[in-house]
């Protein structure tokens, strides 16, 4: 009985360590923008380097595409990003979608698509709301115009002086 329970024990511990290799690699998450595919990879060993992303646009065919780990060959987790905005530029107004997967030695992760909008579209600039000043506080009652009548005062000139004629005497200088 016991051989037989250490022949259990042993083909379950073999069982569990195939496994736990064939299910360590584990891609958390995955995202695609115009400029990169990224994703969130866990419980990998050193060994299990390099990850590379592979990229189909628009139903072409797939590319590898260089990719930065970080941290550079981690072990546990990490992330592999790669730029395609190469690829991508040349969506029109309908957008394109991005297909993407990623590899490592002995292992791939699932599939994933995205629709992705206009990539090379120019930035929109949004002119900033315009508010209407506010309502002036109120201010004091209207006072209603009180009609003033002026009658003129006779206005009394005097009479014009003449002004006499004052003679100048002029005299001669003398040379001398």
């Amino acid at each position: 009985m016991a051989k037989v329970a250490v022949v259990v024990l042993v083909a379950f511990a073999l069982a569990l360590a195939f496994t736990g290799t064939a299910l360590a690699h584990n891609q958390d998450s995955a995202s695609a923008t115009c400029t990169s595919v990224s994703g969130t990879f866990s419980q990998f060993g050193s060994a299990d380097h390099p990850i590379v992303w592979h990229v189909a646009v628009d139903g072409g065919a797939f590319r590898a595409v260089a990719t930065t780990e970080h941290p550079a060959g981690f072990v546990g987790t990490g992330t592999a990003t790669a730029g395609i905005a190469a690829l991508t530029t040349a969506f029109g107004p309908a957008g394109g979608s991005v297909t993407f997967y990623a590899t490592w030695p002995g292992g791939q992760s699932a599939t994933t698509t995205v629709h992705l909008p206009e990539c090379d579209a120019p930035p929109t600039t949004v002119p900033p709301p315009t508010t209407a000043p506010p309502p002036s506080p109120p201010g004091p009652p209207a006072v209603p115009a009180v009609p003033v009548v002026v009658h003129p005062a006779p206005v009394v000139f005097a009479p014009t002086v003449a002004t006499a004629a004052v003679p100048v005497v002029a005299v001669p200088a003398t040379a001398g």
